[in-house]
């Protein structure tokens, strides 16, 4: 009897872990379904385009570190961008290769690649070059990926406007975040800088007008 009330016990033990695999299992595919719902919501394609990228991102979360799931939410930002599928698929193989080198957040590492190409006008085809500036900023010093965050978007576009490439700007910003600036400060203030050389205020302007004109006083 003290037997077989152990073996019971030792079914019910095993049919309970059973169960809550299951459960949790369901549960991921049901996230997953629910971001990909997402993805195809603000997705410019057909269904044949929504179910390459479905199963694009479940291959993504066998041969990967990361899941389903979030290979899903990386893949909603860059559907959000408006890019085609197969530049979705391109895009995601770089945003991969940084978010797993600097063992940042998937999707937002794909928001901050996008926001990245939008602001200083770059193509598709610059992915490779955008994580190559972030993964090399985050390993030579304190601009990590989750400070670059904060501060690349603050600064991007009068960087852009500027003529500064990405690589100047991320330089500065490592500079600033490097002597003790946090990151949103430091986007803040490169920005700053920026504009006053888009936009010299009247004192600036005088003092330009005044080393010009001694300049034509004085032209050796």
């Amino acid at each position: 009897q003290a037997g077989l009330n152990t073996l019971g016990m030792t079914l019910t033990g095993i049919g309970a872990v059973t169960v809550a695999g299951l459960g949790s299992a369901i549960k991921t595919f049901s996230g997953f379904e629910e971001q990909m719902k997402n993805v195809q919501s603000v997705m410019q394609g057909s269904q044949k385009d929504y179910e390459i990228l479905s199963e694009y991102a479940k291959t993504l979360g066998k041969d990967t570190v990361f899941s389903s799931r979030e290979a899903a939410q990386a893949l909603y930002y860059l559907a959000s961008a408006g890019l085609s599928v197969s530049d979705q698929m391109k895009v995601a193989n770089s945003v991969l290769q940084v978010a797993t080198a600097t063992q940042y957040v998937l999707s937002r590492s794909a928001d901050l690649v996008i926001t990245t190409m939008n602001a200083f006008r770059l193509d598709v085809t610059d992915a490779g070059r955008v994580v190559d500036v972030f993964a090399k900023s985050s390993a030579l010093g304190q601009l990590n990926m989750e400070r670059l965050s904060y501060a690349l978007p603050l600064a991007a576009s009068k960087a852009n406007e500027l003529g500064w490439s990405l690589e100047q700007t991320v330089s500065w910003l490592g500079l600033l975040v490097d002597s003790g600036l946090r990151s949103e400060m430091a986007g803040a203030r490169l920005r700053d800088m920026l504009n006053e050389l888009l936009n010299p205020s009247a004192k600036a302007k005088e003092a330009l007008a005044m080393a010009q004109a001694k300049l034509v006083e004085n032209p050796e």
